[in-house]
């Protein structure tokens, strides 16, 4: 598998969803991020986010990439060209994440296209399933799967097919059964 850095405009939008999900208008609280949020200033919020974003992306591109970053700290990896430093791209990623986004730029499957774009640029590091990043991004994923039109109306808890009476489900029911005691006839016979 190949990796890059991740755009910050990229980091800061996935952010900007958490934080608008957690502090906007339906005001539904920060829940599983908060533990791992050192700040308390909700100007802060998506900030510290996108700096965890860009360190789980640029931990996974040194992992696939080793010797890539300069004792000074420079970086020779694949992504953004303007990026010439670690702190760079974490700023950078910073302030992506502070622009104003409104709800159109946070379409459910555009974000979560953006999730899986993430995932695969940050998985590179050993034991990926089990890191604070992959927690994150499959509660990033579940937000943004019940943020999609009509989940809320969906009859998806219980698949149990409506089926009222007199439609003949009682009748195809039926032969459902006397078509397996047919099946299984033969072999009590046998014993």
């Amino acid at each position: 598998m190949s990796a890059y850095l991740c755009d910050p405009y990229h980091i800061g939008r996935l952010a900007a969803f958490v934080v608008r999900k957690a502090v906007g208008p339906t005001r539904e609280g920060l829940g599983f991020f908060q533990h791992w949020l050192p700040v308390t200033d909700p100007g802060e919020f998506g900030p510290e986010i996108a700096q965890r974003l860009a360190r789980l992306n640029l931990d996974s591109v040194k992992a696939r990439y080793p010797g890539s970053v300069s004792e000074e700290g420079g970086l020779d990896l694949p992504g953004p060209a303007f990026v010439e430093s670690e702190v760079e791209y974490i700023l950078a990623c910073r302030a992506a994440s502070r622009r104003r986004w409104d709800n159109s730029q946070h379409d459910p499957l555009t974000m979560l296209s953006a999730c899986q774009g993430f995932e695969y640029q940050s998985c590179e590091v050993e034991g990926w399933e089990r890191t604070e990043g992959a927690a994150w991004l499959n509660q990033i994923r579940k937000e943004l799967i019940q943020c999609l039109p009509g989940y809320d109306g969906a009859d998806g808890w219980s698949l149990i097919p409506q089926r009222p009476e007199g439609t003949g489900w009682e009748k195809e029911l039926r032969e459902i059964e006397e078509e397996r005691e047919r099946q299984e006839a033969p072999r009590l016979q046998l014993v």
